[in-house]
């Protein structure tokens, strides 16, 4: 979904552009990363733990923000952000 999302950022900016684009099972990642941890024999370029962090769901609440102080989000909807960013 990330992998999206910056394609859709970058088409607002240059224009369409075709991607090749090769996914590779999540399985098969982590087997991939966590072989390379075991053969670098030092700190590998991306760890098992990277991995999983880049590939996580976060949500956070703005809850406190609210009631503490006194914020309200302004919401902007990403088609909105993508037309201003064509205009930039």
């Amino acid at each position: 979904m990330f992998k999206e999302f910056l394609g859709m950022i970058w088409d607002a900016y240059e224009g369409p552009v075709k991607r090749k684009v090769k996914v590779i099972p999540l399985g098969v990642a982590k087997a991939g990363v966590w072989l390379g941890e075991k053969v670098a024999g030092k700190k590998a370029p991306l760890t098992v733990k990277e991995l999983g962090d880049s590939v996580s769901k976060r949500w956070f609440s703005n809850e406190k923000a609210k009631e503490v102080l006194g914020y309200r989000p302004e919401v902007v909807s990403f088609f909105c952000f993508l037309q201003t960013a064509r205009k930039c």
